[in-house]
């Protein structure tokens, strides 16, 4: 990160579903199902619970 990088791991210490960095990542078993606030990999249930706490999070 001194570099000005960022590991794509940041995404589990931002909060992203773990499933989510991992098919960020590139793990092949996930494949993109969506873009909302983050990409989305694989069922989009978990995600979109955690994008709806993050917006209403935000909202507030």
């Amino acid at each position: 990160m001194k570099n000005g990088s960022i590991p794509d791991e940041i995404g589990v210490f931002l909060g992203y579903p773990l499933k989510d960095v991992m098919g960020f990542i590139g793990h092949p078993s996930l494949k993109l199902t969506k873009i909302k606030g983050w990409r989305v990999y694989g069922d989009s249930r978990l995600s979109d619970k955690r994008y709806m706490e993050f917006f209403n999070a935000r909202k507030k």
